[in-house]
């Protein structure tokens, strides 16, 4: 027989209510699943360290140290084009040997970023770049020396770090930016009435010259600690009968206020890597933050 209306109606509010009371039910199902699941993946390691904000301002003054040794060491390519002039019309310049001669970092402050890394932060610092320029209009030609002050750049760099399959920590650049305030250009030699002309307009191209340079650099100084931690040594010797294994277990966890890293802290006899019958129990860190760095054994 064919329902009627209003008992039609009744069966869908039933079905949606059920639907709805299932709702929670699925949640706690699905999230214990998921739970089970990063229990299974996860080994127990023997070894805990948790590294937190006090040990990133602790480094931080030496990476930023080693990073403004390798801007320093920035190498410019030399530059040419055109400029036109209401009152002399379009110019050829020519800008070579530009070399960095001070350079300063005042202010700088490092945090860690959830799931990614450490972010990185530099604002307000300065260049002073020194440089040759040579201008070329029909048969008119002369040349000279500048110097350049650059202020207010900003470099903002996040830091990846995981672990990789040998068992070995692993950092990389995931994203940098940077910028420049302002380009002052000053000639160093007579007719600045002349250069001064076409100041602004060379500002332009230096501007670009060094904020393209900028970022390679610091992904270039992270790349060399990278290649550093490839060689690290995961299994150390302590005498002739034993050793231990301190590779990575588990990928690193970021929080934004510290980060945790689970050796697996095995002792082996020499030349016999036979693990024992049981499992370390989980370790559990204190949710502290007056120190740089926990430790948990097991």
């Amino acid at each position: 027989k064919r329902l009627g209306p209003s008992v039609t109606c009744c069966l869908a509010l039933s079905r949606r209510r059920h639907q709805v009371e299932m709702l929670p039910r699925l949640w706690i199902v699905t999230t214990a699943l998921l739970f089970l699941a990063s229990c299974i993946l996860c080994t127990n390691p023997g070894l805990k360290a948790r590294v937190t904000q006090k040990a990133l301002d602790y480094g931080r003054q030496v990476g930023v140290a080693v990073l403004q040794q390798k801007l320093r060491d920035l190498h410019f390519p030399d530059l040419d084009g055109k400029v036109h002039l209401d009152v002399i019309g379009t110019i050829h310049y020519y800008i070579t040997s530009l070399q960095i001669d001070k350079l300063g970092l005042p202010q700088s402050a490092v945090k860690f970023s959830a799931g990614r890394g450490i972010q990185l932060s530099i604002i307000n610092g300065y260049i002073g770049v020194t440089g040759n320029f040579r201008i070329k209009k029909h048969f008119i030609r002369t040349s000279g020396s500048f110097e350049v002050s650059v202020s207010g750049l900003s470099i903002s760099e996040t830091i990846g770090m995981t672990r990789d399959s040998t068992g070995r920590p692993a950092i990389q650049s995931v994203a940098c930016s940077a910028s420049i305030g302002k380009v002052d250009v000053v000639f160093t030699k007579k007719k600045k009435w002349l250069y001064n002309l076409f100041r602004k307009l060379l500002e332009k191209p230096i501007r670009k010259a060094l904020t393209s340079q900028i970022c390679p650099k610091v992904s270039s100084a992270i790349n060399e600690l990278e290649n550093n931690l490839k060689t690290m040594e995961i299994l150390f010797k302590i005498n002739q009968f034993a050793e231990i294994d301190y590779s990575l277990v588990n990928q690193i966890e970021i929080t934004n206020d510290a980060m945790d890293l689970d050796f697996k802290g095995q002792f082996y006899r020499v030349g016999q890597r036979k693990d024992p019958p049981f499992k370390p129990p989980p370790i559990s860190l204190p949710s502290q933050s007056t120190h740089m760095l926990y430790l948990g054994i097991s």
